[in-house]
């Protein structure tokens, strides 16, 4: 409340604001033992000094050692292998599925792309020798090495 005096609102009580700022300059009232007055220079003592319950440099660490310790934290591998496991069920419902419908699928896909005449198909086939080709000489630049993200799925599966 910085307000100078000549400018306050209404609403805001005068007495109260200068024993506010009485305190939060540090001068002494005319009446010394003013209950409102150390009332507000305990908050401005509380409000200018930092937290008594800062957090440890390494609390981070001591409570995955805690967590570790008690058993919270699995290093068997669960995880990753019910993710093998789902990544292995959602592979062959998805070729359960292709096989079911892949009939009438495939039937529409040819017969839109045989209406749509020689010019898309010759266009299908330039995009998808651009990006075999891109994944190709990605591949000899790499020195057959895999990118990262190629290594995370070879490491669930």
């Amino acid at each position: 409340m910085n307000h100078p005096t000549s400018n306050l609102p209404a609403s805001i009580n005068e007495a109260e604001w200068q024993l506010q700022e009485l305190a939060r300059l540090g001068k002494p009232a005319s009446d010394s033992t003013n209950d409102d007055l150390l009332a507000y220079r305990a908050i401005d003592r509380a409000l200018r000094s930092p937290p008594d319950d800062a957090l440890p440099t390494d609390f981070a660490a001591s409570v995955a050692r805690i967590a570790q310790g008690q058993g919270f934290v699995r290093n068997d591998g669960f995880e990753q292998n019910l993710i093998r496991i789902l990544v292995a069920v959602l592979g062959i419902s998805g070729g359960v599925a292709i096989a079911m419908f892949s009939g009438e699928l495939l039937q529409g896909t040819f017969a839109s792309l045989v209406q749509l005449g020689d010019a898309t198909l010759g266009w299908s086939s330039a995009a998808l020798a651009c990006l075999g080709l891109s994944w190709l000489c990605s591949q000899l630049l790499q020195g057959g090495r895999s990118p990262a993200c190629y290594n995370r799925l070879g490491s669930w599966l």
